[in-house]
């Protein structure tokens, strides 16, 4: 199986949802409503499981890294 780095965006993502798990299961009161220890578990194991799933998948080979289609791009060196 090839691995390979997730997406950034990804990876912000999966770090908050996995911190707000964390903070959920500590005794504060935080102010967003759904976050209390009950349900932390699932905010840990959704960031864990989209960073894994973002390492695992493989990226789409008609893009490259500037964001563009590589199509695109070779027809217009074409001309």
């Amino acid at each position: 199986m090839n691995t390979r780095a997730p997406n950034i965006a990804l990876f912000v993502v999966a770090g908050c949802l996995a911190m707000m798990g964390i903070l959920s299961a500590l005794p504060i009161d935080l102010p967003l409503p759904g976050l209390n220890a009950n349900n932390s578990a699932l905010y840990i194991f959704l960031g864990w499981f989209l960073l894994s799933a973002g390492s695992v998948l493989p990226e789409s080979p008609a893009m490259d890294h500037s964001g563009t289609a590589s199509a695109v791009s070779g027809t217009l060196q074409n001309r």
